[in-house]
């Protein structure tokens, strides 16, 4: 079971990354400024942290824990959070202005709104998964 644990780690975290650099790349300028590496860089780090997590849901997950999907919305918005922080920190990293406090705000919302939407489709992503394999249980 360790080994599908991993695997599916590995597929969370390669799927994670991939979408997310498309997404990004729709939203970039043509052709994408040096910036953009940065969030290439960010998005690789959440990915291998996104892989450590899995190891630990996954498990909990077929075993049925209570409130799992409560702990980890909470997890994801903690995620998103601690993103907005180093961003809010290093403004420069992404953005060539001085940000307000009103864009920060506005930043932060929609991180964290995205983050609990990762939370909800990772949390039924996995469940589906985990569903179909009946070699788990």
């Amino acid at each position: 079971m360790k080994n599908k644990v991993k695997k599916i780690s590995k597929i969370n975290s390669i799927i994670f990354f991939v979408i997310w650099i498309i997404i990004m790349l729709l939203g970039a300028d043509k052709p994408p400024p040096k910036g953009f590496l940065i969030v290439v860089f960010i998005l690789y780090i959440q990915s291998a942290i996104l892989e450590i997590y899995s190891n630990f849901l996954i498990p909990k997950l077929i075993n049925k824990e209570k409130n799992l999907f409560l702990k980890n919305t909470m997890y994801w918005s903690l995620f998103g959070s601690i993103t907005w922080f180093i961003l809010s920190i290093f403004p420069n990293l992404l953005f060539r202005e001085k940000i307000n406090i009103y864009f920060n705000l506005i930043l932060f919302l929609v991180i964290l709104i995205i983050s609990i939407i990762n939370s909800f489709i990772y949390y039924f992503f996995n469940k589906i998964i985990i569903k179909n394999n009946k070699n788990f249980i």
